[in-house]
């Protein structure tokens, strides 16, 4: 069997020689672009199972401040103790993105005092300097998402950002910097 298979690929007609050479090469190919794609889907799963984690410790965390009003009162030793066990949020690019998702998630479904306590907390733990930075260096659609953000944890500061892109080309950014704007700043802004 080597024989032939050396003999097939080294000793034969050009055409013969050219064209074994050619499906050798395609498949050593197709077998480091199918490992490639492998191993991203394998580190997708893995990222998306650890943010699941995440989500899930964080909303019980979050849930127990938002609900326990008296214990986690701002300045108190125990609010003090959940900013400091929350710092290390900051630190993992997967937990911060877990961590404001369960924040908005929570905005978005409480109103008045509940909705105040996830600002303040969002403030105090400064995410919105990772927002605006992953604002600076983002495609048009994680733009959006992050004027959504901001302005839904009304984030005055960065009503700059929003104003960039009030008349915007994208029809979709421009409305979500509208909603941001008005959000952040009132309708005078607009």
């Amino acid at each position: 069997m080597i024989q032939w298979l050396s003999t097939y690929l080294f000793n034969s007609y050009p055409p013969v020689f050219i064209a074994s050479w050619i499906i050798v090469i395609l498949t050593f190919i197709v077998a480091i672009l199918l490992t490639i794609i492998m191993v991203s889907r394998i580190r997708k799963t893995l990222k998306i199972r650890k943010i699941n984690k995440y989500l899930k410790e964080f909303e019980d965390v979050l849930t127990e401040f938002i609900f326990e009003e008296d214990v986690y009162e701002v300045g108190s030793d125990p609010y003090t103790g959940l900013l400091n066990q929350l710092r290390g949020v900051q630190r993992s690019s997967w937990k911060r993105e877990a961590f404001v998702k369960v924040v908005m998630r929570l905005h978005r479904d409480f109103k008045g005092l509940p909705a105040k306590r996830l600002e303040l907390l969002y403030k105090d733990l400064s995410l919105e300097t990772y927002a605006q930075k992953k604002f600076r260096y983002s495609s048009w659609y994680e733009k959006a998402a992050v004027l959504a953000e901001l302005g839904q944890m009304q984030i005055e500061n960065s009503l700059p950002f929003a104003a960039e892109y009030i008349d915007h080309y994208n029809k979709i950014l421009r409305e979500e910097a509208q909603f941001a704007a008005i959000k952040m700043g009132g309708v005078q802004n607009m």
